[in-house]
C-alpha cells in the first residue's frame, strides 16, 4: 500500500537502531542545529508538546522526550536481549577440529516473523586487487542490507554470529549497526578486519557480542587452521579474545565488567531467575557435556543443544520457558519474576528459528536453518489468544508457526536454471548427516520461493500495514550496585575448558589503523590489549573507591565533632 523507495529501505535496517536512540534524542538535536529547522522536527515538537502549561524550570521550552519516554528499551533500563549462541573449534570439541556454531533468534513474534529470508549476496562487481570484496549468504528479512538476525557465511571462509548485550545503554551518533555489519561481512578477509569494520565510526547501537570462526585463519608463522574469535563490542570498551582450541557462548550478557557495569543496567549476569544467568549456566554445562571423554559436538548435537528445555532455575529437565536455551516467553507465567520492566507473563515472544554451521557447510557457501521454535513446537496464534486474552489485541499481525524441517540453506543467484533454483534449500538429515532433495520442505523458509524462469525479475511482495505496539508506561530501571564492580571475575582468557589445554597460546593483541570519529572530532583507533585495559579499569576503581573512602571518614569526624 506504500511505494519502497530508499526511505523505506533505509529505515528498515535501522529499525534495530532506533531503541537505543529514544534517551539520546535530545543531545542529538542540541548537537545538530540543522536537525531542528526541518519541517520533520517540527511536526514531531508539536506532538510533543505537553497539555498543560511550559513550567518555569524549563524556561517556556518543551522536553523533546515527551513522546517516547517509557516507549523504547533504552528507558526501561537498557537493550533487550534476544538471542542463544555457541562456538566451537579444535580437536577437543569437533571430530574434524574445525568449528561449528549455533545460533537462535529471540523476538517478539510479530516482529520476529519477517526474518524468514535467506540472501545471497554476489559482490563480485565490487571486487578490486586493492580493496577485496566477498560473497554473503546471511539470513534476513525482506529489503534487509545486513543480517539483523546476524547469521551468515561469506566466501573469505568466515561465519558468523552474534548475541544481543541485554541492558546495553550506551550511544553516539555515528554510522548505524546496519552500515558497520554489511561492511564487515562484504570487506573482512581476516579476523582482525572483521573488528576494525565493526569498530570504525561505532555509535554502540544494536551493541552485540560477536562470535566469529574464519576457516582459513593464520597463525604468526603462516600457517593456516580454523579460529574462532568473540568480541564484545561496547562503546567506551571493546574486549576481544581468540582461540583455536576452546569455545564460546553468548548469553546476552558480557564477561568483560566495564562493559556490564558501566555501559548496561540489570543484565541478569548472575541471576538465574533471568533467561541471561540461567542460559550462561546451561550453555556452559551442555558444551562441557557434549564433549566429555571421547565425545564431540557434531551438528545433530548442535541442533540438540541449541533445542535445549533444561531449566536451572526450577531443576526440571523439560520445562520450556523463558530461561531455557530454546526460550519460550509464550509458556512462562513469569511468576519467578516481579520488576515492572522485565517480559509480561506468557508474552508472544521467544525463539523464532534455528541456525548451525560447520567448517564444511561454511567452506560450501552454506549453514543449516529451521524456521519456527528451534525445536519444532508448533505456535497457533487462535489458540494462544483464546488463552491468553491480554494478548488478543496482537492477533491480526501474529502468523502461525507450525513444525518445519531442518534445511540445508546454499548459494543460489535468480538467474540461475529452474532445476538450480529448485535445490537452493534440501531437507537435513541429521542422523545420516546428509542433505535429501526428497520430502516436503514445509511452508516456512521456502515459502514464496516457486522455480522461478530464467532471467524472471523477483516480485515484490506488497507490504501489509502494521499497528504499531500500545505504548508501555516507563519502567523503573534497578540501580547497579556499586559493589557489583569488583564482584565479578575478570576474564583474561577464552571461556574454561572442560580440560586444561597442553601448551597455552599466547594472548592475541589486535590493533588498529583507522580512525573512529568520536564527538564531531577524528581520533585514531588506538592498539589495545585487553589485560592492560582490565588492569586501567581496575587502577580507575580503586581510585574511586579511596575518594569515596576519605569523603566517608571526613564526614563521620565532622559528625563526631558535631556530636560532642
Amino acid at each position: 500500500l506504500i511505494d519502497v523507495d530508499f526511505d523505506i529501505i533505509f529505515l528498515l535496517n535501522c529499525v534495530v537502531s532506533v531503541d537505543y536512540v529514544y534517551s539520546k534524542l535530545q543531545d542529538i538535536f542540541n548537537n545538530n542545529k540543522s536537525l531542528t529547522s526541518s519541517s520533520v522536527y517540527k511536526e514531531y515538537s508539536r506532538s510533543m508538546q505537553p497539555v498543560s502549561a511550559s513550567s518555569p524550570s524549563t524556561g517556556g521550552k518543551t522536553k523533546f522526550l515527551g513522546l517516547f519516554g517509557g516507549n523504547g528499551a533504552m528507558q526501561s533500563g537498557g537493550a533487550s536481549d534476544r538471542c542463544s549462541a555457541f562456538m566451537v573449534v579444535g580437536s577437543k570439541y569437533t571430530s574434524d577440529g574445525g568449528i561449528t556454531c549455533a545460533h537462535i533468534t529471540f523476538d517478539n513474534y510479530v516482529m520476529g516473523q519477517f526474518d524468514n529470508v535467506i540472501l545471497f549476496i554476489d559482490t563480485s562487481n565490487s571486487h578490486t586487487p586493492k580493496k577485496p570484496s566477498y560473497n554473503i549468504l546471511m539470513q534476513t528479512f525482506p529489503g534487509g542490507i545486513f543480517s539483523s538476525t546476524d547469521f551468515f557465511v561469506t566466501s573469505a571462509k568466515i561465519m558468523g554470529t552474534e548475541t544481543t548485550i541485554g541492558g546495553f545503554n550506551a550511544f553516539e551518533l555515528h554510522a548505524p549497526a546496519c552500515v558497520r555489519h554489511r561492511k564487515a561481512m562484504q570487506y573482512a578477509g581476516t579476523l582482525d578486519e572483521y573488528i576494525t569494520c565493526l569498530r570504525e565510526n561505532n555509535s554502540g547501537d544494536y551493541a552485540n557480542t560477536w562470535y566469529i570462526g574464519h576457516n582459513i585463519s593464520k597463525d604468526d608463522k603462516g600457517t593456516q587452521r580454523p579460529e574462532i574469535m568473540r568480541v564484545e563490542l561496547g562503546l567506551r570498551y571493546v574486549h576481544v579474545e581468540k582461540t583455536t582450541e576452546g569455545y564460546f557462548i553468548g548469553f546476552n550478557a558480557c564477561y568483560d565488567p566495564r562493559i556490564r557495569n558501566l555501559e548496561c543496567k540489570n543484565d541478569g549476569f548472575f541471576d538465574i531467575r533471568r533467561h541471561s544467568g540461567a542460559r550462561r549456566v546451561m550453555l556452559d554445562r551442555k558444551i562441557k557435556e557434549y564433549t566429555e571423554g571421547i565425545k564431540r559436538i557434531s551438528d545433530d548435537d548442535a541442533r540438540l543443544i541449541i533445542s535445549d528445555h533444561t531449566d536451572v532455575y526450577l531443576e526440571k529437565n523439560n520445562n520450556p520457558c523463558s530461561r531455557t536455551i530454546c526460550s519460550h516467553y509464550d509458556l512462562d507465567k513469569r511468576e519467578y519474576m516481579s520488576q515492572e520492566n522485565r517480559p509480561k507473563p506468557n508474552q508472544p515472544k521467544g525463539s523464532v528459528d534455528g541456525k548451525i554451521c560447520t567448517s564444511e557447510l561454511c567452506n560450501n557457501m552454506q549453514f543449516l536453518a529451521r524456521w519456527g521454535n528451534a525445536c519444532g513446537t508448533d505456535f497457533k496464534k487462535d489458540e494462544f489468544c483464546a488463552k491468553h486474552q491480554q494478548w488478543g489485541y496482537q492477533s491480526a499481525y501474529l502468523e502461525d508457526r507450525l513444525t518445519q524441517p531442518w534445511v540445508v540453506c546454499s548459494e543460489v543467484n535468480i538467474i540461475r536454471s529452474d532445476a538450480v533454483m529448485s535445490k537452493a534449500l534440501k531437507v537435513h538429515n541429521f542422523t545420516s548427516g546428509a542433505a535429501s532433495e526428497k520430502g516436503n520442505v514445509g511452508t516456512g523458509i521456502v515459502e514464496g520461493m516457486p522455480p522461478l524462469p530464467l532471467h524472471a525479475p523477483v516480485p515484490v511482495p506488497v507490504p501489509v500495514p502494521v499497528r504499531a505496539p500500545v505504548p508501555v508506561r516507563a519502567p523503573v530501571p534497578v540501580p547497579v550496585p556499586v559493589h557489583a564492580l569488583s564482584a565479578p571475575p575478570l576474564f583474561n582468557s577464552a571461556s574454561p575448558l572442560p580440560a586444561p589445554a597442553p601448551k597455552p597460546e599466547p594472548p592475541h593483541n589486535t590493533g588498529f589503523s583507522s580512525e573512529l570519529e568520536v564527538g564531531g572530532s577524528i581520533k585514531p583507533i588506538q592498539e589495545f590489549d585487553n589485560k592492560k585495559e582490565l588492569k586501567d579499569f581496575i587502577k580507575m576503581f580503586k581510585k574511586q573507591n579511596r575518594k569515596s573512602y576519605k569523603s566517608k571518614n571526613s564526614s563521620t569526624r565532622r559528625n563526631k565533632k558535631n556530636s560532642k
